[in-house]
């Protein structure tokens, strides 16, 4: 033990000091206390030693791939939609704001539990890849997703990683560009697009709009032409543009039909034409067709070279393909069936034949009010070859 005074060492059973000759009253409480002291350095010291530890293993955790995801997940089951939304660390517009998520989100199956089944770092360690079981509310029905994330540069507080999922259930395209018919105004899920205009991408034939960001999925269209045609269309954003094409499905019933009606009626009238032997300029029809009257000309030259057409009737006919050029020019394609019936001669010899046979033919309307024919191409003409 040391004594108490000069603190300098002495014997267990000293009475006196040695060295400075004082009385030894409290050594041993003095060593007891120093011991004591000493012992309570020791446990702090491993307590920080522990608390590090554990602080060290929870940050680790913290800026895991694991707990981004599991926070990920949470927030969609639980339909945090602003959270989520903060996981995309992107700005919003109207169509990533949190009432345009949720409206997009209640058309989803809604998650109902999920297990994280492992998170694995990539080689690069800036990007991990999770799988994950889950279920949801539709049908119960357990499936496995995988997630790939990546490591932001930036760091959040310099301590904390900012974990990105790059293919999650709602993903995001950073820039989207849409391009309409020149003059025509559209509405996507009754947003008016007009604020979104980029005149700096407009190409021929097309007007463009770019929103940034904007979620990827279906979308409502609602597009009025320039010629006053109203549709109605449904179209998947999933890269970068989008180039809207007048298709078959944009038309109604009634279009459906009124084209139909054109389409037999015109047929019907060249080839009645050709059968009256009637010139071009005594066809008469319910539209404007003067412009391909030279087809018709050209037509019935060809088939009166072999063959006296006596009968021709459209018996079928339907629409196979419907467009709209850049200039609001509907093109048609129809596909029919028919019976025909000729006379031709074969050493001066009068022969008859009949049959029943398909094809197609294009119609391109001048404009959507479907009153001008403007070209008209691939008229039946091979049976005048074949005698």
């Amino acid at each position: 033990m040391y004594c108490e005074f000069c603190g300098k060492k002495i014997d267990l059973d000293a009475k006196y000091c040695e060295h400075c000759g004082k009385q030894i009253k409290t050594a041993k409480i003095y060593s007891f206390k120093k011991n004591q002291n000493e012992t309570k350095i020791l446990i702090t010291i491993v307590l920080i030693a522990l608390f590090s530890f554990l602080f060290y293993q929870e940050l680790k955790y913290f800026n895991s791939p694991e707990n981004a995801i599991n926070h990920y997940l949470r927030n969609l089951k639980n339909q945090n939609l602003e959270s989520i939304l903060n996981t995309f660390n992107m700005e919003t517009n109207e169509f990533t704001s949190t009432s345009f998520l949720k409206r997009k989100s209640e058309t989803n199956e809604n998650l109902k539990s999920y297990k994280i089944l492992e998170c694995n770092y990539e080689n690069d360690k800036k990007s991990a890849i999770c799988s994950v079981n889950y279920t949801t509310t539709k049908n119960g029905i357990s499936k496995t997703k995988t997630y790939r994330l990546k490591k932001k540069e930036e760091k959040r507080f310099l301590l904390f990683t900012n974990w990105i999922i790059e293919n999650q259930d709602i993903e995001l395209l950073e820039e989207w560009t849409l391009y309409l018919p020149t003059s025509s105004k559209g509405k996507l899920e009754g947003i008016d697009l007009e604020k979104y205009r980029d005149n700096a991408k407009t190409k021929d034939g097309y007007d463009a709009y770019t929103i940034r960001p904007i979620i990827k999925g279906e979308y409502n269209l609602t597009l009025t032409t320039d010629n006053g045609i109203s549709l109605n269309t449904t179209i998947n954003i999933n890269s970068k543009e989008y180039t809207y094409q007048f298709t078959i499905k944009d038309i109604s019933k009634e279009m459906e039909t009124q084209i139909l009606t054109i389409g037999k009626e015109l047929i019907n009238t060249f080839y009645q034409g050709i059968i009256n032997h009637q010139k071009k300029e005594e066809i008469k029809s319910s539209y404007e067709i003067s412009e391909i009257l030279t087809e018709y000309e050209n037509l019935k030259k060809e088939i009166e070279k072999n063959i006296t057409l006596k009968k021709f009737d459209v018996t079928e006919i339907k629409i196979n393909n419907l467009k709209m050029d850049a200039e609001g020019k509907i093109i048609v394609t129809f596909q029919m069936n028919y019976s025909y019936q000729f006379d031709y001669f074969i050493d001066k010899e009068k022969k008859t034949h009949e049959g029943n046979s398909n094809d197609i033919f294009y119609l391109t309307f001048k404009n959507t009010e479907l009153k001008e024919i403007e070209k008209i191409d691939s008229l039946v003409s091979y049976f005048s070859k074949k005698y």
